[in-house]
């Protein structure tokens, strides 16, 4: 014990920092409340850490500058919100578990505790998938319906798998460790892959499916192009297989055509398609009757819904009326926020996507969270839950930490990091940020 103390004491702030944000990452998939305390105790000592040259360098980034403009322009839509009951619960979930976080994995982390942090996403994943397998196996205690773990229901949990699958898929395929590593990256590929059709989350596994087909687009000039078009190919013999042995996971695949008939010939919207569908109908008549360019305001989501399905859609009991949003983050921003509030956030997008990686694990990865991003998107407010919100914000920041990486790895930051003008300082990060 006193040896532990004595190596901790040697440590300098940013040491501190980083552990800290090692706990967050263990923490976010069981409690991303437990990692809110990490998270706050890391940038209160990050306020004391950070030096104007390190701003600089976090700053040179558009993807950053259109998420600060993201998050404010959602901070001062207070002006307009008709009602701030889901005001104050935006603002501080995503400073909290997103700007945060962000901020402070952009700035602190190095190329080594880059793979540290992300083994322990691997590591906390691979945890959740015991405890999913144990449920299945009854060896203890089934929590609430549609749970697969104790502490996430099946969609984030779904998210959070394929984004793990796309990772490992990547160690496997660059990894130049020995056979038994590679051995259990295989592994936990198949127990994954089957953990994500068991829990049932549908969001999930679509956005394991398209996410693959968009790297294997990106990659079809890449050294491992093969190795993806049959990864791919047995991925989906792996889901057509399992379509015949699974009864559960051809229930739900065949609900999808079900319920898309019933929300077409009986006008029938309460269902999980169904629900979706309605959305977008709802979205429909917020372009015809409210205010598209600016949004009615961070949170207005439910009271608009509302608004609108009493309106439009009078003596129907609808579930939709039970949920406070619609099922895709984009036309929650586009109620929220407007023609404006997409334009940040796809502009945060961009230029994350177009950001210069100090590697190709980062070039890969960056390739795989995008694509995560916007498919999940596409069928839950994913970017809404704190737990994925965690999980993204980690790879997003670690994508922009690859910018101070790249420039220390130059001789001439070297020299600018130390002595050099200001000036040649400001040149090397425009450069960067181009």
């Amino acid at each position: 014990m006193k040896q532990i103390v004595n190596v901790f004491k040697r440590f300098e702030l940013n040491q501190y920092i980083t552990v800290l944000l090692y706990g967050s990452i263990l923490c976010a998939t069981f409690n991303p409340l437990k990692s809110k305390i990490f998270l706050v105790i890391a940038g209160i000592l990050w306020i004391k850490d950070i030096t104007l040259k390190d701003l600089k360098v976090f700053l040179s980034s558009k993807a950053v500058i259109f998420l600060l403009l993201y998050y404010f322009y959602n901070l001062i839509s207070f002006i307009w919100t008709a009602h701030t009951r889901f005001y104050y619960d935006w603002i501080s979930n995503n400073f909290y578990f997103f700007l945060l976080p962000f901020i402070l994995f952009a700035t602190i982390a190095t190329e080594k505790t880059i793979r540290i942090f992300t083994k322990l996403f691997l590591f906390t994943v691979f945890v959740n998938e015991v405890i999913s397998y144990g449920i299945e196996l009854h060896l203890w205690l089934h929590p609430k319906n549609g749970f697969p773990v104790f502490f996430m229901y099946h969609i984030p949990y779904s998210v959070i798998i394929s984004l793990a699958i796309l990772i490992t898929y990547y160690e496997l395929l660059h990894s130049k460790d020995n056979r038994l590593t590679k051995f259990l990256y295989i592994t936990f590929l198949i127990t994954m892959t089957g953990n994500l059709i068991l829990s049932g989350g549908r969001t999930g596994q679509a956005t394991l499916i398209a996410s693959l087909v968009i790297y294997f687009l990106w990659a079809l000039n890449k050294k491992h192009r093969k190795h993806i078009i049959a990864t791919f190919a047995l991925l989906v013999g792996f889901f057509v297989i399992t379509y015949f042995i699974f009864p559960q996971f051809q229930q739900r695949t065949k609900d999808i055509y079900v319920d898309i008939n019933q929300a077409i010939l009986q006008q029938n919207y309460n269902t999980s398609v169904g629900n979706r569908l309605l959305s977008y109908l709802i979205a429909i008549k917020f372009i015809e009757h409210k205010n598209i360019v600016f949004g009615e305001g961070t949170g207005m989501t439910d009271s608009v819904k509302n608004e609108l399905l009493h309106k439009y859609f009078p003596n129907k009991k609808l579930n939709a009326y039970h949920y406070t949003h619609l099922h895709e983050y984009y036309l929650n921003t586009f109620v929220e926020t407007g023609i404006v509030g997409l334009f940040l956030f796809f502009g945060f997008i961009y230029f994350l996507a177009k950001t210069d990686t100090h590697n190709n694990e980062m070039r890969n990865i960056k390739i795989m969270l995008i694509a995560v991003i916007l498919i999940s998107d596409m069928f839950d407010r994913i970017m809404l839950v704190r737990t994925t919100m965690l999980a993204f914000s980690l790879f997003a920041g670690l994508i922009i930490a690859s910018i101070k990486i790249k420039l220390q790895g130059n001789k001439i930051w070297a020299k600018s990091y130390g002595n050099q003008t200001e000036l040649g300082l400001k040149r090397h990060l425009h450069i960067l940020s181009v």
